[in-house]
């Protein structure tokens, strides 16, 4: 699995939000250069997964809604893409169309064994231990 500079940005996002105080997206963008337009894109999905909060008006901004010792990498990678999976058929425990032809596929067993010590890793750390 390779992190996206969407990924990237986003478990930077929330890092900035760390402090548990309100911050403009200005604020946010201007601590790690991100771009503005896709700061908003990725507040957007933390927004919905519930990680991150916007405050409307004259004085708005984002905070976080969770302490951050509580926010994993895990939650915010999965907030951001819902497939993090390694190989597609790493989402179940049935082989895919390209195991099928083998009775029992080795890479198959091997790399969902993979994905899941990655996702409890992501899932381990938090927030407050990049700090």
């Amino acid at each position: 699995m390779i992190l996206t500079s969407e990924q990237t940005y986003a478990i930077r996002a929330v890092h900035a939000l760390s402090s548990m105080e309100k911050k403009t997206v200005k604020d946010i963008c201007s601590s790690d250069n991100m771009p503005l337009d896709f700061a908003y894109k990725i507040l957007k999905k933390l927004e919905r997964a519930g990680i991150v909060r916007s405050v409307l008006g004259r004085s708005g901004g984002y905070l976080l809604v969770k302490q951050p010792n509580i926010v994993s990498l895990f939650d915010i990678l999965h907030a951001v893409d819902e497939d993090l999976f390694v190989k597609k058929c790493s989402k179940r425990r049935t082989p895919c169309e390209d195991c099928k032809d083998k009775e029992h596929c080795l890479l198959h067993d091997t790399v969902s064994k993979l994905q899941r010590m990655m996702f409890d890793m992501f899932k381990e750390k938090t927030i407050d231990m990049l700090i």
